[in-house]
């Protein structure tokens, strides 16, 4: 599976307004992939089956969004990184 990535941040509000303001808060997700990463925040639209049909996507996006340069990414790459956060908060005691 795959989705687009259409912005990088530190401030998860920036970027829900940023989806929002393109109309795409439906299909859309803010998630926090690096914690200690200055830009640790993804927006993220959309999930795919093929490639194809996430590259038509992000295509389709509004000129707005397609100014940040969006990219394609497999689905398994955000959920590997959510896999380590979560075991991260787990063993360091604290909540991200």
């Amino acid at each position: 599976a795959y989705t687009v990535q259409v912005a990088a941040g530190a401030n998860a509000a920036v970027l829900v307004a940023l989806l929002r303001d393109a109309g795409l808060s439906g299909d859309a997700a803010c998630v926090l992939e690096r914690p200690d990463a200055r830009q640790g925040w993804s927006a993220l639209v959309g999930v795919h089956a093929e490639r194809a049909a996430a590259e038509r996507a992000l295509a389709a996006l509004p000129a707005k969004l397609r100014a940040n340069a969006p990219w394609v990414r497999r689905l398994a790459t955000v959920q590997a990184a959510l896999r380590a956060v979560a075991a991260a908060s787990l063993t360091s005691g604290t909540a991200h």
